[in-house]
């Protein structure tokens, strides 16, 4: 696999370099950047979007639980709720670790600990 700058990565993700850096900052990203992160980067965005949309997440929930996860999560650990592995159905892997009382969600979340899948193959 060839590398990607930031930029190209960016561009063939149509995303910005700032929201790169974000992904990098929570661990859905590690540099050097290579074609993968191309599917990672849109998978991350469908998934934020279809969160923020989402009738059934109250918005105190939609607001605060992707920043306490991240709170949450060790370092190069991407967590998310049920809603994001029902979204992503078989484009990804999870692997659950449990309902966790989350500071300012009144009740627990069940999380989900994302896991890369080896493309190399």
């Amino acid at each position: 696999m060839s590398g990607l700058t930031a930029e190209e990565l960016a561009h063939q993700a149509g995303t910005s370099h700032e929201q790169l850096e974000r992904f990098v900052e929570l661990g859905i990203l590690k540099k050097p950047f290579d074609e993968r992160d191309i599917h990672r980067v849109r998978f991350a965005e469908r998934s934020t979007a279809q969160a923020s949309r989402s009738k059934t997440w109250p918005a105190a929930r939609r607001s605060t639980s992707p920043s306490r996860m991240a709170d949450y999560a060790r370092p190069r650990e991407t967590l998310v709720s049920g809603d994001v592995v029902a979204l992503a159905d078989d484009a990804a892997e999870f692997e659950p670790i449990g309902d966790i009382g989350l500071r300012g969600v009144v009740d627990a979340v069940a999380l989900f600990r994302a896991l890369i899948r080896d493309t190399s193959t």
